[in-house]
């Protein structure tokens, strides 16, 4: 995935996930032997390795602009954009929950993008309050405010969207919620290629193949 949510002092008046805390772990066992704190950056920083250009934010635009020179350099035709729900949501915007607005990012990303000819795909993460109604709102908002962009990548003519979370393990209560919301889409000015998440085992009386199948 590409995360937007990195922000630093110099651009953003604050740290913004390189100072990630560590999270708990859903078993309490795993999570009993890890302690809990806050890392310091610049020189603790959230990540296993030290990017090149250091701890930057993703408000730069000269940051961004390499890194999609970088992208296609690689080969890399696409880049999966962590995306936390419009800007004016009003709720959790990424998992740390540190302020960080990935919306609002979204217009310089895809002019960074386009030159390069590496395409943008929207990866729908869990914000606070997502479901399939609101999911059908974001898309429809996506595809108003960006679907017509050279930059936004297709497959078969249909822009990709990854839904995160949305899976056996962590949806199968709303299975025919999320069914009907995408059945909903189909064949009309709201449709796309909708990627969920596969994990694997049995949750809930399904496994992700018969969560897809549902």
């Amino acid at each position: 995935a590409f995360y937007l949510w990195y922000g630093n002092p110099d651009v953003d008046g604050r740290w913004l996930h390189w100072n990630h805390k560590v999270l708990p772990h859903w078993d309490p066992a795993v999570d009993a032997k890890h302690p809990k704190f806050e890392y310091r950056p610049p020189e603790e920083h959230h990540a296993p390795f030290t990017p090149e250009r250091g701890t930057y934010s993703c408000r730069d635009n000269a940051t961004l602009r390499a890194q999609f020179e970088d992208l296609a350099r690689a080969g890399v035709d696409s880049a999966m954009c962590s995306w936390w729900g419009r800007a004016s949501w009003k709720g959790k915007r990424d998992d740390a929950n540190s302020g960080a607005n990935t919306d609002e990012l979204i217009p310089a990303v895809l002019e960074a993008a386009a030159p390069t000819g590496v395409g943008v795909s929207f990866h729908i993460e869990p914000y606070g309050g997502r479901s399939p109604e609101t999911f059908l709102e974001d898309l429809r908002y996506i595809h108003e405010t960006y679907g017509a962009h050279p930059a936004v990548y297709r497959e078969r003519g249909l822009p990709v969207f990854w839904m995160y979370d949305v899976s056996a393990q962590h949806s199968h209560e709303d299975v025919q919620r999320w069914r009907q919301a995408l059945d909903s889409v189909r064949g009309t000015s709201l449709d796309g290629l909708f990627l969920c998440l596969w994990i694997g085992g049995r949750h809930g009386g399904l496994d992700d193949l018969a969560f897809v199948e549902r």
